[in-house]
C-alpha cells in the first residue's frame, strides 16, 4: 500500500479529473528486422539500374582505403564482386 501512497501523491495538485483510458490493441508486426528487410528482402539492382532512378540508398562498410589508388571498397562480403574506378559512366 505504500506505493498507492506514493502514487498519489505524486499526482498533480490542481482540480483537473483523472480519466479512465481503455487500452489500444498492440500493432500487428511482421517478425521482420530492419536488417533483413533491407538485407534480405530488397530486390538487388545493378549498377545500371540504380542510374536510372537517380536516388537510392546504399548501406554498407568501408573496411580499409587504399590512398594509393583512389577510394573504393575491394570487394563485397555478400556478392564478392569486385569495386573498379571507370572514368566513363557507361563502361
Amino acid at each position: 500500500m505504500i506505493e498507492v501512497g506514493k502514487f498519489i501523491a505524486s499526482l498533480p495538485k490542481d482540480e483537473l479529473l483523472l480519466a479512465i483510458v481503455e487500452s489500444k490493441n498492440l500493432a500487428i508486426v511482421n517478425g521482420v528486422s530492419a536488417k533483413d528487410d533491407f538485407f534480405i528482402l530488397t530486390p538487388r539492382k545493378t549498377i545500371a539500374q540504380i542510374l536510372e532512378t537517380k536516388q537510392c540508398i546504399l548501406l554498407c562498410t568501408i573496411t580499409a582505403i587504399d590512398s594509393d589508388m583512389g577510394w573504393f571498397y575491394l570487394s563485397c562480403k555478400v556478392c564478392s564482386k569486385k569495386s573498379l574506378e571507370c572514368s566513363n559512366v557507361s563502361q
